[in-house]
């Protein structure tokens, strides 16, 4: 099936299910700094067809035709140059979801934010903020700092969130002393996050595929 596009605050690709008579689970695709909406978008083959697929495309364009969700720090990844970028970005999502939702027939108690690198942190940030909204968060080589919008997290319902986090042990970009880093500061909120560690580097490996879609089912998303 040939992807769609929905009028979004962000550009986008969308797979619908091959049966959308009943509301179906949804996963948002995140892409990483520099690549666009098509780079995840092609996971959606490893997933169970009943589900929907919307890959969202970062706001902000940096070289070679790729996209950004806000700016990095090249000196210190955990510390954010411009924090305001992550919630103008933020709104965007938001509101690209609650288009889909309306136009899509969508189960709302079944959306999954799945971002990888810069998109994994994006997606960190977004569930914590309505935990209520997202059955599930999966994020892979990405970070998080607990040092910033605490005080906009949802901190009596953010234990409800289910998070998996995935990275390779051989990652240059983000490594894995972060990545244990970033569990650890999720930890603090009250959070219990599922750990994976993969023998490869900046990428999603095959048995990471394996775990989310075992995951996945366990949290009860998909059957």
């Amino acid at each position: 099936m040939n992807p769609e596009t929905l009028d979004l605050p962000l550009s986008n690709l969308v797979k619908k299910p091959n049966n959308s008579e009943e509301k179906t689970p949804a996963i948002f695709f995140l892409h990483g700094y520099g690549s666009n909406m098509n780079d995840l978008f092609q996971l959606s083959q490893f997933f169970p067809d009943k589900c929907h697929f919307i890959s969202l495309q970062a706001p902000n364009p940096v070289m070679f035709n790729g996209w950004s969700w806000f700016d990095l720090n090249p000196l210190n990844i955990f510390k954010l140059l411009h924090p305001k970028q992550i919630n103008s970005s933020q709104k965007k999502i938001d509101s690209s979801i609650n288009i889909c939702l309306d136009k899509l027939n969508i189960d709302p108690e079944n959306i999954c934010l799945f971002g990888f690198s810069q998109g994994a942190c994006i997606a960190f940030y977004t569930g914590l903020k309505k935990p209520f909204k997202y059955k599930a968060v999966v994020a892979i080589c990405g970070w998080f700092s607990d040092k910033y919008f605490f005080d906009q997290f949802d901190l009596e319902r953010i234990s409800e969130l289910n998070i998996f986090v995935g990275n390779g042990n051989q990652d240059q970009r983000i490594n894995i002393k972060m990545a244990k880093t970033s569990v650890e500061n999720l930890s603090s909120l009250g959070i219990e996050p599922t750990f994976k560690e993969y023998d490869c580097g900046h990428n999603i490996s095959n048995n990471c595929i394996l775990d989310i879609l075992k995951w996945l089912k366990n949290i009860g998303f998909i059957d």
